[in-house]
């Protein structure tokens, strides 16, 4: 959901990973809901390419979060999850 007016960071819920392979999840944990591939970052910084791949050492992973709005939505908020 959108921020307040005028909140730049937000405390996120403790998420607790339960893994589970695709191909035996059933149809209830592979919801069929809008979702936004949040990306997660060690810090705020905007440093640590490698030169090599050009991913990012600051970065850690996509969580998927529920949405009513589509990812586009957040893309253009730059939202970002940290650690």
């Amino acid at each position: 959901m959108e921020s307040k007016r005028g909140e730049m960071h937000i405390l996120m819920p403790i998420i607790n990973f339960v893994p589970v392979l695709l191909e035996s999840a059933s149809e209830g944990e592979r919801d069929q809901t809008i979702s936004y591939a949040c990306p997660t970052y060690k810090t705020g910084e905007r440093y640590g390419t490698l030169l090599t791949t050009g991913h990012s050492t600051n970065y850690v992973m996509n969580i998927l979060l529920p949405s009513v709005n589509p990812p586009e939505h957040w893309v253009k908020r730059s939202v970002a999850l940290l650690t």
